[in-house]
This record gives structure tokens, sequence and C-alpha cells, in this order.
């Protein structure tokens, strides 16, 4: 099995985990993990942003339906993280203002530009999945709790599983 092959199946692979982790981990109020942000990291940075949307669109889409959940909800979350990635990469790790020609991971840029760059992107999905998922439940305290322990969680967990798929 060549590379490209692997690549494609571990988050193919990391896909399932998040519509697995929807359906069956009760995680409670407060805490939602979401690794899509690692599969919209991943897709290639040659592709335009209006090949790149319409697809963590799809994703997204596609893990509200098979884990039940409210239609649109990973959906839209999935774009803003698309949206964000090229220029939080940019900002936070380009030097030069390239875009990188293989998929960031923590081997590649190191573990505190990777950090930085899969929080950024992590915690904006989780904002938008957060509103999305229940505008008008809770005060700006019970946002941003939720926020903070997801985005902790989600973190944690991105991080892992790029580690484990990063090793050779």
């Amino acid at each position: 099995m060549n590379k490209q092959s692997v690549i494609i199946l571990s988050y193919v692979l990391i896909f399932l985990l998040q519509v697995v982790s929807d359906c069956f981990l009760d995680t409670g109020l407060y805490v939602h993990i979401c690794l899509l942000p690692l599969v919209i990291i991943a897709l290639p940075y040659k592709w335009k942003p209006g090949v790149v949307m319409p697809v963590a669109f799809a994703l997204g889409l596609l893990a509200d339906i098979l884990s039940g959940g409210v239609l649109g909800v990973n959906a839209g979350a999935s774009l803003v993280a698309s949206s964000i990635r090229n220029p939080a990469y940019r900002y936070l790790i380009s030097t030069d203002g390239q875009l990188p020609a293989q998929i960031p991971s923590s081997v590649l840029l190191h573990m505190g530009p990777y950090l930085r760059y899969l929080s950024v992107v992590v915690i904006l999905y989780l904002a938008a999945y957060i509103l999305l998922d229940a505008p008008a439940r809770g005060t700006a305290s019970f946002f941003i709790a939720r926020l903070a322990a997801s985005a902790g969680a989600s973190i944690a967990a991105c991080y892992a599983l790029n580690l484990l798929l990063s090793r050779n």
C-alpha cells in the first residue's frame, strides 16, 4: 500500500471516529470532542478555497447525517474551519506567506507551532459549532465554559491522533 493510500485511510478513520464519538460517547452538556478539524487541516493545501469549503461542508454534513445530530451543525462549523485554515497557517507558521506542500503535522512543524495552529482552527470550529447547536441556550458564561472544556478535550484528542498518525 502506498503512502497516499495510508494517509487517506488514516483520515477516513478519523472521520469515522468522529461519527462514533458523536453517537456513543456521552461527555455531558459541556464537552463536545471534535476531530473534523484534523481532517480539514489535512485537505490538500494546493486546493483553492472554492474546492476546500464544499468538501469540508460535505464532510460535516455527512457527519451530521451519520451521527443523527442536528443537520448543519458540523457542516457549518466545518465551513468556518476550512475558511480559516489557510490564513491561520500563513499568520502563525509561514515565514514567507506560502502554504505547506505537505500535510501540517507535529513532526513537520514541531510541537509549539503545530499546537498554536491546531488550537486556532479547533477553537473557531467549536465556537461555530456551539453557536449553531444551541444559539438561545445559556448565557455567555455557559458558552465560554463549554468552549473551554470542548477545546481542551478536542485539541488533546486531535494532537494525540496526529502523533499516532505521524509516526513512521
